[in-house]
């Protein structure tokens, strides 16, 4: 079998509607079997026509799926303590990373102004700052939490029991 049968045979898998994964699962039986009968050494010099470059197929991406608002809603009801509750809506409305929210001080919120919308700047990755705005719901569950958190020295927002900020692993 050389290279351009290969090349035919991946088309014609195309050509039937298979998906991507499915034609590289058959071009690595197709391939392992060359392997094969390479190791049993017959007196014919055999070559494993599968070159994995030119024939595998491209495996598409998905974007992930929407989350309803209903089901946001139930997911934050279920979380009982202020602070968890903030830091989630933090991570769904303003789609923070965890590094991110324990990276945040009081001063970084800015208050609402005539839209409605706060302003919130993130340190994010390679230490670039952006800015973030906020609904006014994701803001009434940071204010919820700042009423209740215990006075610390810390600047940061998100304080553990011991009054210190929240390391990434305490978050998760």
């Amino acid at each position: 079998i050389m290279s351009k049968q290969i090349d035919a045979f991946v088309q014609a898998q195309r050509e039937q509607g298979l998906q991507a994964a499915s034609i590289n699962r058959r071009l690595s039986a197709i391939s392992s079997f060359h392997e094969f009968l390479i190791g049993e050494g017959t007196d014919e010099v055999l070559q494993n026509p599968v070159v994995w470059k030119r024939h595998s197929v491209r495996l598409g991406r998905h974007l992930p799926r929407d989350v309803s608002d209903a089901v946001i809603e139930q997911l934050l009801a279920v979380v009982d303590h202020p602070r968890d509750r903030a830091m989630l809506a933090l991570m769904i409305g303003a789609v923070l990373r965890v590094g991110e929210i324990v990276g945040l001080a009081h001063d970084d919120l800015q208050p609402s102004d005539q839209t409605g919308l706060a302003r919130l700047r993130v340190r994010g990755k390679g230490d670039k700052d952006r800015v973030v705005w906020l609904t006014a719901e994701t803001v009434a569950h940071l204010e919820c939490w700042r009423q209740v958190r215990p006075e610390s020295d810390s600047p940061v927002l998100f304080l553990n029991r011991h009054g210190r900020g929240l390391s990434v692993a305490g978050v998760q």
